[in-house]
C-alpha cells in the first residue's frame, strides 16, 4: 500500500514517523516531495490545499487526519466516488462529555452570570434549577452524542436525542428523520449540537429551528461554526 500525507502544518513527518513504527513495510510519502502517484491508494489528509487529492488516478480511500470531514465536503474538486473515513478518539468523546456537563450545569447554576456580576461588584442571588427540572436534547448521536447522553443519564438528566437515522441507546428517548424534529425540539430545555458539519446540516441552528424550542432553552453548540447562523 503507498499512501500520501496532505496536511498543511508540521506535522507531516510525524505521521510518517508513526505509521512506518506501526508498519515498516509500508510506502509513505509527504506531498511535498517526489512520489508516485499512480501508486497511491490512500491518502491520509487534514485540511489539504484544494484540487490536492484529484491528482492521484488510483485513489481508493480519502482518511481525514481528524474527527471532522466538513473541510473534505468543501473541497469541490475532490473525488466524488472514494469512501472517506474519520478517527474516532475515545479521549476526544470522553471529554467532549465532560465539557458539555461543565457547561450544563454552570448554565443551571448561573456561574456564568455570578461571574460577571462579581467582576461588577454585584451580590444578586438569583433563582437556579436542578437537574431534574430539565430535558437536555442532543442533536445528533454519533459517536460523540451517544456517549454524552449516556454519562448525562448517570448524572440524573432527562435525556433525549435526534438524528437523520434511527438510534437505540439506553434510558435515551430517540427521535429520527425529519419529521420528529418539531416534536423533539418543543420538549427540549437544554439543546445539545453534535452534528457532523455537512451541506445537509449548514445553518441548522437558524431562527426557524431555534424558535420551536421552549421559552428560556439554552443552546450549547459544540460541533462547527457552520452550523449556526448568526444573525
Amino acid at each position: 500500500m503507498a499512501i500520501v500525507i496532505i496536511r498543511q502544518d508540521h506535522k507531516i513527518e510525524l505521521w510518517k514517523k508513526a505509521l512506518l513504527k506501526a508498519d515498516s513495510s509500508l510506502e509513505v510519502y509527504s506531498f511535498l516531495e517526489e512520489h508516485p502517484k499512480d501508486e497511491i491508494t490512500l491518502a491520509i489528509t487534514w485540511k489539504h490545499p484544494s484540487g490536492s487529492l484529484n491528482k492521484y488516478p488510483n485513489l481508493k480511500c480519502i482518511a481525514s487526519a481528524g474527527a471532522g470531514v466538513d473541510y473534505l465536503f468543501e473541497d469541490a474538486t475532490r473525488p466524488k466516488d472514494i469512501p472517506i473515513t474519520r478517527i474516532v478518539d475515545p479521549f476526544l468523546a470522553s471529554d467532549m462529555s465532560e465539557h458539555v456537563l461543565a457547561v450544563i450545569l454552570a448554565h443551571l447554576k448561573n456561574l456564568n452570570a455570578y461571574k460577571a456580576k462579581q467582576i461588577a461588584n454585584v451580590w444578586e442571588p438569583m433563582e437556579y434549577l436542578r437537574i431534574k427540572d430539565v430535558t437536555v436534547g442532543i442533536l445528533g448521536l454519533g459517536e460523540l452524542g451517544a456517549l454524552t447522553g449516556t454519562d448525562l443519564i448517570r448524572y440524573g438528566f432527562k435525556v433525549q436525542g435526534w438524528s437523520r437515522s434511527a438510534k437505540n441507546i439506553e434510558n435515551v428517548t430517540t427521535f429520527s428523520g425529519p419529521d420528529s424534529l418539531s416534536k423533539f425540539l418543543e420538549s427540549t430545555d437544554v439543546l445539545v449540537c453534535l452534528l457532523p458539519l455537512t451541506p445537509a446540516t449548514e445553518g441548522i441552528l437558524n431562527k426557524k429551528l431555534l424558535s420551536q424550542l421552549p421559552k428560556n432553552a439554552f443552546v450549547i453548540n459544540v460541533a462547527r461554526g457552520g452550523h449556526m447562523v448568526d444573525e
